[in-house]
Formats: C-alpha cells, sequence, structure tokens
C-alpha cells in the first residue's frame, strides 16, 4: 500500500508545471496583433502583416513595417516569471525592449491575450488557434 501511495506522491510531482512552465506554454505560438502603439501613436497601420510569433528556442519573428527595417527576426527572453517580464531584441525600435506581460480574456468574443507593455510600446493580440473552453481555463 505505502508503494502506490509513493507512486502516486511521485506522479503528483512530476505531472505538476512549475510558473515559468505555464506563462511559457501561453506564451509560445501565433498572435494576432489587434492593437499596438509607438509612443502613445497607433502604429497598427503601418505594419505589413498583423502577427507576430514566439518561437520555442528564443526566437520571435515581428511583423515588418513601413517604417523600420525588413529585418522580421528577433530573439526574446524570459527576465522574471513573478513580475512576467520578458526582453525582445531586434532592430525594429517599436518592438525592441522590455516587457510587461499579461495574459486576458475576451469573454465576448471568446478569445485569449496578451498585453504588453513597455516604456514606449503597447500590444494587446490575440492567440491563434487555441480554443476559449479548453486552454481558457488556466489563463
Amino acid at each position: 500500500m505505502k508503494y502506490y501511495f509513493y507512486c502516486l506522491i511521485l506522479l503528483l510531482i512530476i505531472s505538476c508545471k512549475s510558473q515559468e512552465d505555464l506563462f511559457l506554454e501561453k506564451l509560445y505560438g501565433q498572435w494576432a496583433i489587434e492593437k499596438i502603439e509607438y509612443n502613445n501613436v497607433n502604429y497598427k497601420e503601418d505594419l505589413y502583416v498583423n502577427f507576430m510569433v514566439f518561437e520555442r528556442e528564443k526566437k520571435m519573428l515581428i511583423p515588418e513595417s513601413s517604417l523600420f527595417d525588413k529585418d522580421m527576426s528577433a530573439n526574446w527572453e524570459l527576465i522574471s516569471i513573478k513580475e512576467k517580464r520578458i526582453l525582445i531584441n531586434c532592430s525594429d525600435v517599436v518592438f525592441n525592449g522590455k516587457y510587461n506581460v499579461k495574459f486576458i480574456k475576451d469573454t465576448n468574443k471568446k478569445l485569449l491575450g496578451i498585453e504588453m507593455k513597455s516604456d514606449s510600446t503597447y500590444i494587446k493580440a490575440f492567440k491563434f488557434f487555441q480554443n476559449f473552453d479548453v486552454n481558457g481555463k488556466n489563463w
């Protein structure tokens, strides 16, 4: 009986995810940018496409814009899981910087989203290919 109890405890420990794992699971993937402001000015109309992608290898695809370099690749890293802060390194000054991240839910549209704020940029985006009822439980 003790053997089963210890196996159950071990299984629970292994299956538990850390705060960082949960954060990263939400962050990875494709995001449709609904709103983006740079220095409090709407920047969405300057984007050629309105999506960005966070990849597992700490790479990121950012949208091309009419105002800045055509380099759509970027790197990102998690600065603080406690404060939910990430750093994006890229040549486009609009996306470059440290961001506070907040995951949001739009219950009317049944969408799972993200808000990212830096000193100069605000981004609100919604995730592609997510089931609101299934994936939204731990959002």
